[in-house]
């Protein structure tokens, strides 16, 4: 056989490991152990105070417009809450997925409700048949791919199984099993950072990525990563189970304000409240539920202040009142756009898509 031909065969082979095996491409590592872990203050709780001079919920954060949804579920998941995008509210919910007009929460027909990244990542699987003397059989062979959704064109796919897949804007989080979890870019799917712990399983639970720096929740840890220099900047540790961004600051749950940049402790607030959204200067927070009548608290975010609050049934649920025992659930979108959030309410009668409008005081 001649060299010609043996080295034809061997660049095929190095193709096709590189192209169809996942992502075999060596890249540099980052350990998010190695950097020094900042405690955030413990949540206390206390019992509610309301100043007399605050302000009621429904005079800073106005209702807008609500429709009755198609749902038929048992309560509202927090893990996926609506989506606020270009003048849209995205739902994903009983398995339906559907859009609505912020201002009027009418719903949008026919509406590209997964166009909220232009590259999106995807799992599918090929079935890969056998022929044998019992006869037919096949594989299920999974793959990880990239889909341009302004062309649907099918960017690169990669073979391999992929227990976790979390999308930012431009790059993703992706694990392999329990060992090897990765940073990849969206549009070529090239591996930019392997991801590893010292300590722990890398165990993210949430991402987000704004301004070059990606954020990372796990195990009750928040940690930036400096996407271009690919180094952890800083991480910080508390008792909360989800954040928010805005310009300069995060807020995580239990309503701590942090330096996004230094990862600085800006304020904290003691409240028992758990904040579920950010619109405008405001805070949503929430409490309650089961066999109490839930609470919507206002805090303003640039101080941690109570702002206004609400006792949720007079004013959510008057379709209700009457029926016994009717306790309202509500999931708000986790960030407004501009003044204008939205939240799905769940209560005895059926779901309901609220649209709101800060009003400045």
């Amino acid at each position: 056989m001649s060299v010609k031909i043996l080295l034809t065969r061997a660049f095929l082979l190095i193709l096709v490991l590189f192209s169809n095996k996942g992502f075999s491409q060596s890249c540099p590592a980052i350990d998010i152990d190695k950097t020094k872990i900042f405690e955030l203050p413990d949540k206390q709780k206390k019992e509610d105070s309301i100043p007399d001079n605050i302000l009621n919920f429904n005079n800073i954060i106005k209702i807008k417009n609500k429709s009755k949804t198609s749902y038929v579920v048992d309560y509202i998941p927090s893990y996926e809450p609506p989506i606020i995008s270009k003048g849209k509210v995205f739902v994903k919910l009983d398995h339906i997925e559907s859009a609505y007009d912020l201002e009027t929460a009418t719903e949008i027909q026919k509406a590209n409700i997964s166009f909220l990244y232009q590259y999106k990542i995807l799992k599918f699987y090929k079935k890969k048949l056998h022929q044998s003397l019992l006869g037919t059989s096949y594989d299920l062979i999974e793959y990880l791919t990239s889909v341009d959704q302004l062309t649907g064109d099918t960017l690169w796919e990669k073979q391999g199984n992929y227990l976790t897949i979390y999308q930012t804007n431009t790059v993703s989080f992706v694990a392999k099993g329990l060992e090897e979890s990765f940073i990849i870019d969206n549009k070529t799917g090239k591996k930019l950072y392997e991801l590893c712990a010292s300590n722990h399983s890398i165990g993210i639970s949430e991402m987000k990525e704004d301004s070059g720096y990606l954020y990372l929740s796990r195990n009750s840890e928040l940690i930036a990563i400096n996407l271009q220099k690919g180094e952890v900047v800083w991480k910080v540790k508390g008792n909360f189970n989800a954040f928010f961004i805005d310009e300069t600051r995060i807020y995580t749950s239990n309503l701590c304000a942090i330096d996004k940049r230094t990862g600085k402790l800006i304020w904290n607030n003691s409240s028992d409240v758990w904040i579920v959204g950010c619109v405008g200067d405001y805070l949503i927070g929430y409490s309650g539920g089961g066999e109490e009548d839930p609470k919507l608290y206002v805090f303003n975010k640039n101080t941690g202040k109570l702002a206004g609050y609400i006792w949720s049934d007079d004013k959510f649920c008057s379709n209700c009142l009457g029926y016994e025992g009717c306790y309202p659930d509500f999931v708000f979108a986790e960030h407004g756009e501009g003044n204008k959030t939205a939240a799905l309410i769940k209560c005895k009668n059926g779901v309901y898509l609220y649209t709101f409008e800060v009003v400045q005081k």
